[in-house]
């Protein structure tokens, strides 16, 4: 303990005698115990000595309003001191900024230059940021000219930016492509308004783009919407406009509307309950490979829902519901028990089930 105090004030003597680094650590003392107060007080006094690991994290103080007022034009005004110094980290960290326009509004060329700063001394994450600005000045070029696709993809690189904290650039340019009409700019519209990415949550917003895309785009669209109507998210619970939707779609032969609509009739959701509706629509996504509907058919001949008990079928679609399911477990119980009915049928039932999973292997 009192070697400890011994070099603390050591340190600080130094410190107050002016030595830039010493005031540095002193800096960093307070900055660890997050007294920001007194860390911002050592750090301005070893930056303004040209300290630049003190001026990078005065210029991150500055920005968080840790320790001093928040102030980015003083963030940027130290960062790019500790930049001209040549600090790596400060290099990089200018170049992103200009990227991403935080702290300053963004420029590409100026995230470049700094970039390549750091990238020609070896700095790895600069060198790799070199090539996404390259990107993202390209594509922003044929956004800004009205390009739809470029538009959309532009959204698409901001929304996946694994830095983070771009949701709200990609609205901006989900939306100008969605008002032209780009309906997978449409469907990433509504999620932003849905969950509130980056934008205001705003369900009436999402459900009115999650309509445009639907009505323009295919099944999938139409099944999306019948989604949110079915469970009540971003609208007024509807088993009615979830049935219609769901039926527009599993009439085209999708699957999982198919599957949709075999729940709502088994449940009687909006519906009056009719497990041979129910059947029938679980038949077809189970011919198409679907999994779960393949279980489902499967449990319903094992128990007769709507009005056929049948061992042998139910032996079989449960063995391709083990088949095509990521979770077999439930399929294979059922199956098991189902086999213990069966008793010198098995046989056969087990040559009808390899046939099945030959022919309805699942499609995704």
């Amino acid at each position: 303990m009192k070697k400890m105090d011994s070099l603390f004030m050591q340190a600080q003597q130094a410190a107050e005698q002016g030595d830039a680094e010493a005031q540095y650590k002193f800096g960093s003392m307070y900055h660890e115990s997050q007294d920001y107060c007194q860390a911002a007080a050592w750090y301005l006094k070893a930056a303004e000595q040209g300290n630049a690991p003190a001026q990078l994290e005065l210029a991150y103080l500055c920005a968080d309003g840790s320790g001093v007022a928040q102030d980015y034009d003083q963030a940027m005004v130290w960062l790019r001191k500790a930049a001209e110094q040549g600090d790596l980290e400060a290099l990089y960290d200018l170049g992103d900024m200009y990227r991403r326009g935080i702290w300053v509004a963004q420029d590409f060329d100026q995230a470049a230059t700094w970039c390549h700063k750091a990238a020609e001394q070896g700095h790895a994450r600069a060198q790799n940021l070199l090539g996404k600005i390259s990107m993202f000045a390209q594509a922003q070029q044929a956004a800004e000219q009205g390009d739809m696709e470029a538009q959309y993809n532009l959204g698409v690189m901001y929304y996946e930016d694994e830095d983070g904290e771009e949701d709200s650039r990609a609205a901006i340019w989900f939306s100008k492509a969605a008002e032209q009409g780009h309906v997978d700019a449409q469907r990433h519209l509504a999620l932003i308004y849905g969950e509130g990415l980056g934008v205001a949550q705003d369900h009436d917003q999402a459900m009115a783009w999650l309509h445009k895309a639907a009505k323009q785009g295919g099944t999938d669209d139409q099944v999306s919407l019948a989604d949110e109507y079915r469970r009540g998210g971003w609208t007024t619970q509807d088993y009615g406009q979830a049935m219609a939707l769901y039926r527009q779609a599993a009439e085209q032969g999708h699957a999982n509307a198919q599957l949709a609509l075999g729940i709502m009739y088994g449940r009687g959701e909006g519906v009056v309950q009719d497990h041979a509706q129910s059947m029938a629509w679980f038949r077809k996504a189970a011919e198409q490979g679907h999994g779960f509907a393949q279980y489902f058919l499967g449990s319903m001949y094992s128990m007769g829902h709507g009005g056929i008990q049948d061992d042998k079928l139910a032996y079989a679609w449960l063995s391709v519901a083990a088949a095509n399911t990521n979770h077999p477990f439930d399929a294979i119980q059922e199956r098991d028990k189902v086999a213990l009915r069966l008793t010198a049928a098995l046989d056969e039932a087990t040559s009808l089930a390899n046939q099945y999973v030959e022919k309805y292997q699942s499609k995704r």
